[in-house]
């Protein structure tokens, strides 16, 4: 423990990016470790908010020991560690939920809460899907920023690649950058992100449509035509799918409607998801393969009852005619025991 003999002791918060660097940025000592690691990872925190701030002298934003621990330092891919997938929300919110702690920077400190309830946290947390997207995939991790207004789109098209594309192809996509506005966060939110809904669409309420179109504007009357046009698909489905239920209760095949009204709902998910294209051309163009087999599974299911029905009557007519030779029968008998 001799200083001469370079012995450090504990280290000062403000120097240890630095000297976990000395062997994390030199590639040469790294690759006899794990060639696959990268070795920019001080510089990619000399860039982030954390080392801009621990630079100009701030000492309690994040350093290293923050997320990866001191002495139980752990891969990112074993569950005990800081930094898997599961842990890093309250890796995060550690400080970032932290209202006392957070007080001088002026920001929100309940994303953790708010990404709980998310689509994206009920995912990670309920259902063990760790691809879901956690703090470090839209923030970055050793080079975390806040996303800017343009970036966050770039993030969710990483998952999201069908509907950033469809966006970028609509008109909204001008707009947008026109009014320096978020694109996907705009309508979905950040940390909060919900399910898609019906109500979204359409200029009812809860539709977001009507946050920027006015009653008497274009996208207003092309939003209400999408939305009546998706609830009658809804309709026919919901028709399609009593019929084959009531029909299959009373014993009839009814395999094919079911593959029918699956395919007319698997329709209705492409058609939703058009809906970034902003266009009712396009959206119509999907959803009309949607009604013709909405209509094919509603024939399935009133052939089906219409069966059920015949095979009803069948049975009463033989019934019928049972109980009539049995009742003849029955007086035969009786008049020869009679004689």
């Amino acid at each position: 423990m001799n200083a001469q003999k370079g012995y450090l002791g504990k280290p000062d918060k403000k120097n240890i990016p630095q000297l976990c660097s000395l062997c994390h940025s030199d590639p040469t000592y790294m690759r006899g470790f794990n060639p696959a690691l990268p070795t920019d990872q001080y510089q990619q925190y000399l860039n982030s908010q954390h080392g801009i701030l621990l630079t100009k002298g701030d000492s309690k934003v994040a350093v290293c020991t923050d997320c990866h621990g001191s002495h139980n330092i752990q891969p990112a891919n074993m569950a005990t560690s800081k930094i898997f997938p599961n842990t890093i929300p309250a890796t995060c919110g550690a400080c970032h939920s932290d209202r006392n702690y957070m007080k001088s920077y002026g920001i929100p400190t309940n994303q953790l809460e708010l990404y709980q309830t998310s689509v994206h946290g009920l995912a990670l947390f309920e259902k063990g899907d760790r691809s879901a997207p956690t703090c470090n995939d839209c923030h970055g991790n050793h080079g975390a920023f806040p996303p800017g207004i343009k970036s966050i789109s770039h993030v969710c098209g990483t998952c999201h690649l069908s509907q950033a594309e469809m966006f970028i192809a609509s008109p909204h996509y001008e707009a947008f950058a026109e009014s320096s506005l978020p694109q996907c966060e705009s309508c979905h939110g950040n940390h909060a992100v919900q399910p898609t809904i019906p109500a979204m669409l359409g200029v009812g309420e809860g539709a977001f449509c009507i946050q920027c179109h006015e009653e008497s504007s274009s996208g207003y009357h092309i939003a209400k035509r999408m939305k009546a046009k998706e609830d009658s698909l809804i309709a026919k489905i919901d028709l399609s799918d009593s019929l084959l239920e009531k029909a299959e209760k009373a014993g009839v095949e009814t395999s094919d409607g079911k593959f029918l009204a699956k395919d007319a709902h698997d329709v209705l998910i492409k058609a939703r998801n058009s809906v970034h294209y902003f266009s009712l051309e396009k959206f119509d163009q999907i959803i009309r393969a949607g009604y013709d087999l909405a209509d094919l599974a509603i024939a399935e299911g009133r052939s089906a009852l219409k069966e059920a029905q015949n095979r009803r009557l069948a049975l009463a007519v033989i019934s019928i005619i049972i109980f009539i030779a049995a009742m003849s029968l029955y007086f035969q008998i009786r008049s020869m025991e009679h004689k």
